[in-house]
Formats: C-alpha cells, structure tokens, sequence
C-alpha cells in the first residue's frame, strides 16, 4: 500500500469522498487538488510504509478477512486502535492478530460484475491508508498510558512496533 500523495487523499478522506486506487496505491486524482488543503497535512511525512497482509477468503456470503502481518496492527501494540475485530482473531508465531475491520458490510456493497478480492484489497489499501493517517495525526497511548505516537513523526511508532521477542512474552504472559 502506498499514498502517493497522502496529503490529497487526507482530503479525500475528510470530505467522505472515494478514493481511487489502483494496484495498492491511492491515486486522489484532480478532485482533491481542489479541496482546501488540511490542517494536518504536514505531519504526513513518511508515509510509504509497507504492509505484509494476510486475506483469508471464504465461501459467499461470507466476507474475507485481512490481518496485518507486518507492521503488526493489534490489540496488542494499539490497544486503542478504533477498527479491528476482536471477534476475528488468528494466533500466529506466538502472536494474537485481530482482523481489520476493513469496511462495514453495511455501507459497502462489491460489484458483482468485478472480482470480489481485487475489490476487496483496494478496501484493505484504505484501511491501511487511514490507519497510517491516524497514526501521524493523533497522539496514541498504550494500555499502561504511556504515550507510544505523539503524532509528529514516524519514529515514534516505528520504534514501539513490538519484535517477535516481545510478540513472544506478551503471548507466555498471557497464558
């Protein structure tokens, strides 16, 4: 997943408007080049992460599911993280990953004339492109109230992503 121009897709973001994606990389298109530029906005630097992410598919109707393998998106290192599925869960290497609540059902319905997955993965890319929003532009704390993201810089996060060692202790820990 990559935003190629993340501020513009902030404003996308913000207006409700859709998101044009094409192969994982949104593509906000001349639209958002006429919205008022967001407030935001500059702390959206260091935005071309790149996400290793599992979809696990499933016979119609039921929905596929995608878990975020690399950086890991959790309960555990974001205990406050607003969208994943704590009814959704895969124990994997030792680590207990939610599923990303990558659409709702409700709102979102698939075009039955494209192939669900595709569609299914450019919903994932949003997902991943507002999470990485959310973690530029919000400050986030972890279960003991230590702030781990301030909201300024990538560092602070990159550095609390727990390694599989930590992976590891929480997942004895909770035994």
């Amino acid at each position: 997943m990559m935003m190629s121009r993340p501020g513009k897709t902030l404003r996308l973001l913000d207006a409700d408007l859709e998101i044009p994606v094409h192969g994982g990389t949104m593509r906000p298109g001349s639209l958002a080049a006429r919205i008022k530029p967001h407030a935001f906005e500059p702390r959206l630097i260091g935005t071309d992460l790149a996400f290793d992410v599992l979809v696990t598919e499933f016979e119609p109707p039921a929905h596929p599911w995608a878990f975020s393998l690399s950086p890991v998106i959790s309960h555990s290192p974001q205990s406050q993280h607003p969208h994943l599925r704590g009814d959704r869960t895969l124990q994997l290497s030792s680590a207990k990953l939610h599923a990303l609540c990558v659409y709702s059902a409700a709102e979102f319905t698939f075009d039955p004339n494209r192939p669900l997955i595709p569609q299914f993965l450019d919903q994932v890319a949003i997902f991943l492109a507002k999470h990485v929003i959310w973690l530029k532009t919000q400050g986030l704390f972890g279960s003991d109230g230590r702030m781990l993201h301030d909201g300024s810089d990538m560092s602070t996060i990159m550095s609390a992503i727990p390694t599989s060692a930590f992976l590891e202790r929480c997942s004895t820990q909770s035994d």
